[in-house]
């Protein structure tokens, strides 16, 4: 039995993305010992020449797979909705009634959070009706854990934001006399914000964050959910902004 050199190749590729070959007659299994290394010969020698299918190939794996990880991401989502966006334990800024909300996950010690902190204040103050959902999520040591449970006792003198942003833009390590600085600074009574840090919610709702990211299968920070959707990684403001329309737009279908 001869073999075509398209039909090779094309077996070939529909093997390599996991594409179900009907029957068993087209299974690799089916061919002989000489026709493998016949169409070994041929699938070789094509790509050779051709090496561009092998781009092709991979960008279509790449597709599926993005698809099929935004998927899951969307289910996770969905299931954990009222513990994504409805937590009491955290501060939520921006419009407390806007009609769309980002969820953040981020590390004061993050230099991409910074970056994205700016962008996402910008995108959200101009559009006036976003819900924001503040995340504290400490992965880069100590100092980040200590900043995080600060933040999160800062809730209770109404000083969370203007210490978040203190906090992030504060260049260089954390340690955990700068955080008090910071929070001196920012007007937090430090004598009971350290008081309210051993405060076990205070820790609890880290420890939720970390699951909740853990279910998520969010490894980094910063870290979005904007609608339904997961997005990874620090994002411009005109990014923020489209997200946020698309989101608006589902709502409304």
């Amino acid at each position: 039995m001869k073999f075509s050199r398209f039909s090779v190749v094309a077996l070939a590729a529909l093997v390599s993305l996991h594409v179900p070959v009907a029957h068993a007659a087209s299974a690799p299994s089916a061919f002989s010992d000489s026709q493998k290394q016949e169409i070994g010969s041929i699938v070789h020698g094509y790509l050779m020449e051709h090496p561009e299918v092998l781009v092709e190939v991979m960008q279509e794996l790449d597709k599926r797979q993005k698809a099929e990880s935004e998927s899951k991401a969307s289910d996770a989502i969905s299931k954990n909705a009222d513990e994504i966006y409805k937590s009491a334990k955290d501060f939520v800024g921006g419009n407390v009634k806007g009609d769309v909300t980002i969820v953040e996950f981020f590390d004061y010690q993050c230099g991409y959070c910074r970056t994205a902190a700016n962008q996402l204040q910008q995108a959200t103050s101009d559009d006036g009706q976003v819900r924001v959902v503040f995340k504290e999520f400490p992965i880069l040591g100590p100092g980040s854990v200590t900043a995080s449970r600060a933040a999160i006792a800062s809730i209770r003198q109404n000083k969370y934001m203007p210490f978040h942003m203190a906090l992030l833009h504060r260049k260089g390590p954390l340690t955990d006399d700068i955080v008090f600085e910071v929070a001196k600074d920012n007007g937090i009574d430090v004598t009971k914000l350290k008081k309210d840090m051993e405060d076990p919610s205070v820790m609890d709702t880290i420890k939720g964050n970390y699951e909740l990211a853990r279910t998520l299968q969010i490894e980094g920070t910063p870290a979005f959910i904007i609608g339904n959707e997961l997005v990874p990684g620090a994002i411009s403001a005109d990014e923020i902004r489209k997200h946020i329309n698309a989101a608006r737009a589902a709502q409304k279908s």
